[in-house]
């Protein structure tokens, strides 16, 4: 494990379009965790420990190849790692049947999660996934048939299961 700090001169921001680049040329799976860039030792400090929150993250998910990742774009997942188990639990408890870690729940996932993080709109929802208006009301039905709740009741729940299951795949998904 390297740690480094870089000094950014007058940007204030990560150039994300200079890392991708290099990713691509890298061989061997390779994590750089990017905490949010703050000035001073204390700034310093903070950013630190922003990245190796998030690189907890990206060790806990057991990804392979190369990854980059940004504190900022973890949020609330990064404090929720510690404890693997009780995060398990957890998720499978809000989740239910959708917290299974198979391609029809992961399908319903990614479909909530979606329609969550466009404000509950079908249409929005429709256009983000490449499908019919139709489909999405479809499945958000489904859905809510599985959970036995309207997914408006529990959204900050939902939301932070679906974040932790995005993130961390099977390491926090029930097996079959």
């Amino acid at each position: 494990m390297a740690r480094a700090w870089v000094p950014l001169g007058d940007s204030e921001n990560v150039d994300s379009e200079r890392l991708s680049a290099v990713k691509r040329r890298w061989d061997s799976p390779v994590i750089v965790a990017i905490g949010q860039p703050r000035e001073g030792v204390e700034g310093f400090v903070r950013t630190h420990n922003e990245a190796d929150l998030a690189r907890n993250v990206v060790q806990a998910s057991e990804s392979s190849g190369p990854r980059i990742v940004f504190a900022s774009d973890l949020g609330a997942v990064t404090l929720m790692c510690n404890d693997l188990s009780a995060t398990r639990t957890w998720v499978a408890d809000v989740l239910g049947t959708l917290g299974v870690d198979d391609t029809a729940a992961a399908q319903l996932r990614a479909t909530l999660r979606e329609f969550l993080r466009t404000g509950g709109s079908y249409a929005a929802t429709a256009d983000a996934l490449h499908m019919h208006k139709n489909s999405v009301v479809y499945r958000l039905k489904k859905i809510e048939d599985q959970l036995g709740y309207s997914v408006r009741d529990h959204r900050l729940d939902l939301e932070n299961a679906l974040e932790l299951a995005f993130w961390l795949g099977s390491a926090v998904l029930t097996q079959e």
